[in-house]
């Protein structure tokens, strides 16, 4: 998972940060291309650890290009959880007001009313 701002995580989890927080999406990216499932060891409940997160090979592109990506990926993303955030809003609205109206406590004017009164 990605989260751009802080949040808790459980124990059976782990945190992964770049030294340049601003590349954590490039992060997020390169193990998200990995099946990490694959990866995971134990029979009772299958984890990862550090050792197998060290494990993965990859070449790493210069500064530049990661600061490039990370630039343009993190406009993105944020234009990605800011309109989550306006669904989850529209979303809590409908919730709110569609019993309201079905039960009739609460009326919209006719749409055509409206508009012959602005003329």
């Amino acid at each position: 998972q990605y989260y751009p701002s802080k949040c808790w995580i459980t124990d059976n989890a782990m945190s992964a940060e770049m030294e340049n927080k601003e590349h954590n999406i490039y992060l997020f990216q390169l193990l998200s291309r990995d099946n990490l499932n694959d990866r995971r060891t134990g029979s009772g409940q299958p984890l990862l650890n550090q050792s197998i997160l060290r494990s993965i090979k990859t070449i790493l592109p210069s500064v530049l290009v990661i600061d490039e990506y990370s630039r343009i990926a993190n406009s993105l993303y944020e234009k990605i959880y800011k309109a989550n955030g306006n669904n989850e809003a529209l979303a809590k609205l409908r919730d709110t007001l569609l019993p309201k109206l079905m039960s009739g406590e609460l009326r919209i004017p006719d749409a055509n009313a409206l508009v012959d009164e602005a003329v």
